[in-house]
């Protein structure tokens, strides 16, 4: 049985994903869950839509504000080196983050691509997945692409 879930997995992937995005929510949906699961830089990064791009930049922008003696004592709670909060970029932003979330407490979307899915609700440029544990995952379709909306992801709304 878990064979053949993973082949339909495989062939929904392979059908309805070019190397531009996923065509349906369902399968950034699993692209998102795969990106997560692999600790996929590159792959968690282009299924992220294009307003949460600038908005992981604002959530990089504090940390890059901290004065030497902030960033040793966060780095130092944090069990890591005061180098690894000098972010720059969105894939040196996902790359703390899953590390993050794999050391530390898991935040809201760890937490909701551990459980299943209790709900979708959808239109034609919108979805919104609520999770087994009540948090909401949103994805927006740009263009003709589905993309995972970090943002409102993050806010709940």
């Amino acid at each position: 049985m878990r064979t053949l879930i993973l082949l339909m997995t495989f062939l929904l992937l392979f059908f309805s994903c070019t190397p531009q995005g996923a065509l349906s929510h369902e399968s950034a949906f699993l692209e998102l869950q795969s990106a997560f699961q692999n600790r996929d830089v590159e792959g968690f990064e282009s299924i992220l839509s294009e307003n949460s791009k600038p908005f992981i930049l604002k959530l990089i922008k504090p940390l890059n504000n901290l004065s030497p003696e902030a960033k040793n004592r966060t780095a130092k709670k944090l069990n890591i080196t005061p180098e690894r909060l000098n972010l720059k970029t969105v894939p040196a932003y996902i790359e703390l983050y899953f590390l993050l979330n794999e050391t530390h407490q898991k935040e809201s979307i760890a937490l909701a691509l551990e459980r299943d899915i209790a709900k979708i609700r959808s239109n034609e440029q919108e979805a919104r997945y609520t999770m087994g544990n009540g948090i909401a995952l949103f994805f927006v379709k740009e263009e003709r692409y589905w993309k995972f909306d970090f943002e409102r992801s993050m806010n709940g709304s």
